[in-house]
């Protein structure tokens, strides 16, 4: 194998316009096989985007990227429903397309565009703004849902923790206070009135956080739920315009659009 000289230019456009990153590009010309071999890594804005996929077209240089030609056709690899993940792959295989190719230098433009069908099913598979009872009985429920994600049933068993710990201390400093009312002996009466002042306080604060937990994951589903609501009502009405039929009538059809 031997390593040409190449550079490369990288265009993406997003159809829902989350960024995508490129890295780690490396090119290797193979001449017994008159191919080149490219690798990148793709990588997601953040994890809400790791499911988008995206179609590769690449484009190819033989004047420091004053013109391209393109998109390529004998190119194989990853180029169709790419998904963000590391040490992608595309192969060139340059002598059909361009017999006098030598391994000179060249310049490569890689564009990338989101697979529209694939997306357009993933968002309306997304829970919507009726996942806030999910959210509301189990927190991270219904926000996973509306992310497409793994059920986070971490951030439930945290709320539930905290919210349990928070109404068992309140009810123990609520007996250890009754305790203390009924005591006749100061000193063990001054201890039980301190450790049921220190239960309720801690009780607060558990509670406070496990609701600010239990809100928190409500009102992000609820927003990120409309958001789906906007973006599903935008597929089925764009499909909506696009649809058509025809009618008979008379010696003429009328197309409808």
């Amino acid at each position: 194998m031997k390593h040409t000289s190449i550079f490369f230019m990288f265009w993406f456009w997003s159809y829902w316009g989350q960024a995508q990153q490129i890295t780690e590009v490396n090119a290797e010309l193979v001449k017994l096989k008159r191919s080149i071999t490219i690798t990148y890594n793709l990588l997601a804005e953040n994890k809400l985007h790791t499911r988008q996929t995206f179609d590769i077209q690449v484009f190819v240089s033989l004047d420091n990227g004053k013109t391209f030609q393109g998109p390529l056709e004998y190119v194989g690899g990853d180029i169709r429903a790419v998904s963000p993940d590391i040490n992608r792959k595309i192969i060139w295989n340059f002598y059909p397309e361009m017999p006098e190719f030598g391994g000179e230098q060249v310049v490569f433009k890689l564009e990338g565009k989101l697979n529209q069908k694939e997306e357009e099913k993933r968002i309306m598979q997304l829970g919507t703004t009726s996942s806030v009872w999910q959210s509301l009985v189990l927190p991270g429920w219904g926000s996973s849902r509306v992310q497409g994600t793994r059920n986070r049933w971490y951030i439930g068993a945290a709320a539930y923790g905290l919210v349990g710990s928070g109404i068992f201390l309140k009810l123990s400093g609520d007996q250890n206070y009754r305790d203390y009312q009924t005591n006749q002996n100061p000193e063990t009466a001054r201890t039980t009135l301190d450790k049921a002042q220190q239960q309720q306080k801690l009780s607060q604060y558990l509670l406070i956080g496990g609701g600010a937990l239990w809100l928190g994951d409500v009102v992000y589903t609820l927003i990120r739920g409309s958001k789906n609501d906007g973006l599903q009502k935008e597929i089925i009405s764009r499909k909506t315009r696009l649809s058509w039929h025809w009618q008979g009538n008379g010696g003429g059809i009328n197309w409808r659009f």
